[in-house]
Order: C-alpha cells, then structure tokens, then sequence
C-alpha cells in the first residue's frame, strides 16, 4: 500500500524534524519552514495533506489556506497552531481549513486527525 503524502509548513525548524521522525513511520512526509514554499511542494508532489501553522514569517496562514483551497481543493488541511483564540480558530474554518489543533498536543490526537482526515 503506497503512503500517503503529508507537508508540513512550520516555520519552527526543530518542531518540523521532530514531527517528521514521529510521522514518518506512517506518511512520506516533506517538511518546508517558509510558507513561500508550500506551492512549491504542492505542484511537485500528490500532497495529501497539509500540517500548517497560522504564523509564518514570510505568509500569513489564512493566504496559505486560500489559495491551497482555491487551486487544491482536495487537499486536506490541518492548521497546528499556538493560537487558542476563537477568532482565528473561526476564521481558518471559514477560510476552508479540516481541522484545528492546539499547540502543545498530544501525538496520538494529531495521528488521529490526520488519519480521520485521509480516510474521508
């Protein structure tokens, strides 16, 4: 059975490695610390879902997950963020994200999110 692909875009270079190592047992998983590279990996690779925090750097999230949404549709989206504010959880759902998780997290929650969200 071939793997799924996952992307994760965090700018936080030592979360991105971390969180490769763990998922990596189960997903072929490419990591980017700039939001400029996502499309990059997208229009290179079958993305089947994408990790992605709100704060970047270089790209606010809520542009990543538009133009994901508009030119992607079928990607998932997974928005792992520090942000526990209502306002920004309410707008990455309105924006089209699948899912919502707080940093910190549990592994087991995340593996679940991503396993609910590739199977639908």
């Amino acid at each position: 059975m071939t793997k799924k692909e996952l992307l994760i875009c965090d700018d936080n270079k030592r979360f991105c490695s971390g969180l490769k190592l763990i998922l990596e047992e189960y997903y072929n998983v490419t990591t980017v610390n700039d939001g400029k590279q996502v499309f990059d990996v997208i229009s290179k690779t079958n993305i089947d879902l994408v990790l992605l925090d709100y704060d970047l750097r270089t790209v606010n999230g809520a542009n990543i997950i538009k133009r994901i949404k508009t030119n992607f549709p079928n990607i998932k989206i997974i928005m792992v963020t520090g942000h526990e504010d209502a306002d920004v959880k309410s707008r990455a759902f309105s924006l089209g994200v699948d899912d919502y998780i707080i940093k910190p997290f549990k592994t087991r929650e995340l593996l679940e999110a991503i396993q609910i969200h590739l199977i639908s």
